[in-house]
């Protein structure tokens, strides 16, 4: 974890260099390509950016299939990482439920109009 850790910090001087402002993104994605991993879900994740002082750096991006290898729901993934500010921007910035299944709704941007996904 140290190695991998040395390697972002490395990555984050590098773009401060270079002076690009944007953020990294993790893709929590569990048993690929091994089983052992250290971004496996989101808190795993979190945790992983916090203990090595990288969260301000670095956003997460939540796929409904890796959320669902990983033993949690698209809602739970996407409600910790919304919690703790690590939302990628093209994620939901709002998660309710209804009868209908989980309604994850997306901020409008200048280049499109407001989005929604289902997720069940």
């Amino acid at each position: 974890m140290d190695h991998l850790a040395r390697f972002m910090h490395m990555a984050v001087d590098y773009k401060k260099k270079i002076g690009f402002a944007g953020p990294f993104y993790i893709e929590p994605k569990p048993r690929e390509p091994s089983t052992h991993q250290y971004d496996s879900d989101s808190a795993a994740c979190l945790n992983f950016l916090r203990e090595y002082g990288l969260l301000e750096h670095f956003k997460l991006n939540i796929e409904t299939n890796h959320a669902t290898l990983a033993g949690h729901t698209m809602r739970h993934e996407l409600e910790v990482a919304l919690a703790a500010g690590a939302l990628a921007p093209s994620m939901p910035t709002r998660v309710t439920s209804s009868s209908a299944g989980t309604r994850t709704s997306f901020p409008p941007t200048s280049t499109s109009p407001q989005r929604s996904c289902w997720c069940s």
